[in-house]
């Protein structure tokens, strides 16, 4: 049967390990960001609104909201010692 041929895609439980590790440091890091900061990356990160939105609603400029969210993502890079951390969105017709 076809059914039987599918490949199992469970995780390991060593990667389901190092995926809480990696969790545990960002949720660590992300405590030591300002409130300003947090809520600019949940805005963009969790919540996916594009940045003019963020700007408009703290009253900042989108290339400020843009910095802030590039000195955040490279200090989550040095906690994770990872080279690149790629944040992938989709973006629809209203997205900057």
């Amino acid at each position: 049967s076809a059914l039987l041929d599918v490949p199992d895609e469970t995780p390991d439980p060593e990667t389901i390990a190092e995926a809480r590790s990696d969790l545990a440091r960002v949720k660590q890091a992300m405590a030591g960001f300002s409130a300003r900061r947090l809520d600019i990356c949940t805005a963009a990160w969790l919540d996916g609104r594009p940045t003019a939105e963020i700007a408009e609603r703290h009253g900042m400029a989108q290339r400020t909201v843009q910095h802030e969210l590039k000195l955040a993502t490279e200090e989550l890079q040095r906690i994770l010692n990872q080279p690149e951390v790629v944040f992938v969105r989709q973006r629809g017709p209203e997205a900057s």
